[in-house]
């Protein structure tokens, strides 16, 4: 009888050996391919962000250089819109 004993030792390492290897290839690696993927998919989203964000900073910079050159041609440009933006009053006045 012992003999039988260990068979079945065997037979039930070896079923739960194969639901091991079947979890792990239904469930497990699928799972994992997917987190890669999508790992893949949120680096490249971070790198075009990264490089968006360069060009905007730039771009700001860019902007800034303007203001600081033209301060009297900002000023201007502000106040022109600040009167026309007046213009429409009720009032009368312009």
């Amino acid at each position: 009888m012992i003999p039988q004993k260990e068979n079945t030792k065997e037979s039930t390492q070896d079923i739960l050996l194969e639901i091991v290897q079947g979890i792990k290839e239904k469930f497990i690696l699928p799972l994992a391919n997917e987190n890669k993927r999508i790992y893949s998919t949120l680096e490249k989203f971070q790198n075009e962000e990264k490089k968006e964000m360069e060009e905007l900073k730039k771009r700001i910079e860019n902007m800034e250089r303007k203001v600081e050159n033209n301060p009297a041609t900002v000023l201007s440009a502000i106040r022109d819109a600040i009167n026309q933006s007046h213009g429409g009053n009720n009032d009368g006045s312009s």
